[in-house]
């Protein structure tokens, strides 16, 4: 009987414990083979199909569609920390929309342009979606605060009189703040026709030049102490005013 070294016992078995191990590891799927299948999946899903002519379109568009939405995303960001917390689910919906966007641009990177142009389609759809929610937000403070307005310079009047209101004695500071409110009111029409084209972000611009003069006019029209409760109920709005983050400014 041939007797075998314990040596020799251990050299056999780590020999095959290492094969063994080398099999199975080459069987297990990786992290990246996982990434590689979902986009592989994502690249034969039917609804991400498309000819010649349309990849040759994505192929020459992408990169400034790309950046346009990178642009309306990053404007889209101030709003979202500026007011996010007034609009359900907001945060969550613009977290969707980046990694959407990133998903497309992924696509882009590998030169499968039919899907990343579709991608970044979803994705510019559902940013002006996003935008549409807060642009019905922002039509709501600006009708209320230009109606403050109003108010304001109606009681100015009435408390002059109406002889001294009809010879014009209310003052040249209530005459200069009528004619703001009337910008600010174009600037809340011009907004409400943006709106019924969808065109969401050009109409947060007009709403926001609304905001800022129904600000100051009330502002003007208050007593210094007034003003400064104003200035503080509309702090965030003045930032964002200005496409600034509350947070990071100091008024």
């Amino acid at each position: 009987m041939t007797k075998i070294s314990f040596p020799r016992i251990v050299a056999v078995l780590a020999a095959f414990f290492l094969i063994t191990y080398g099999v199975t590891a080459q069987n297990k799927p990786t992290n990246n083979d996982g990434k590689g299948s979902a986009l592989a999946n994502a690249a034969e899903d039917p609804k991400y199909q498309g000819d010649y002519l349309e990849e040759f379109h994505f192929a020459r568009t992408l990169d400034s569609t790309q950046n346009k939405i990178k642009g309306d995303l990053g404007a889209l960001e101030v709003v979202v920390k500026n007011f996010g917390s007034q609009v359900q689910n907001s945060q969550q919906d613009f977290d969707t929309i980046w990694k959407k966007y990133n998903e497309a641009y992924r696509y882009s990177l590998m030169r499968k342009y039919v899907v990343a142009g579709r991608k970044m389609k979803e994705t510019e759809d559902e940013t002006n979606k996003l935008y549409g929610k807060f642009s019905d937000l922002y039509n709501q403070k600006v009708d209320q605060l230009l109606g403050e307005c109003a108010d304001a310079i109606v009681s100015i009047e009435q408390k002059s009189g109406p002889g001294a209101a009809a010879k014009g004695y209310a003052g040249r500071e209530v005459s200069h703040n009528q004619h703001k409110l009337q910008i600010a009111y174009y600037q809340f029409i011009q907004a409400e026709k943006m709106r019924r084209d969808s065109r969401f972000k050009d109409s947060l611009m007009h709403l926001r030049i609304a905001k800022e003069y129904g600000i100051s006019i009330l502002s003007k029209l208050k007593t210094e102490e007034e003003s400064k409760n104003i200035r503080e109920k509309y702090k965030v709005d003045l930032s964002d005013n200005r496409n600034m983050v509350y947070a990071e400014t100091k008024l």
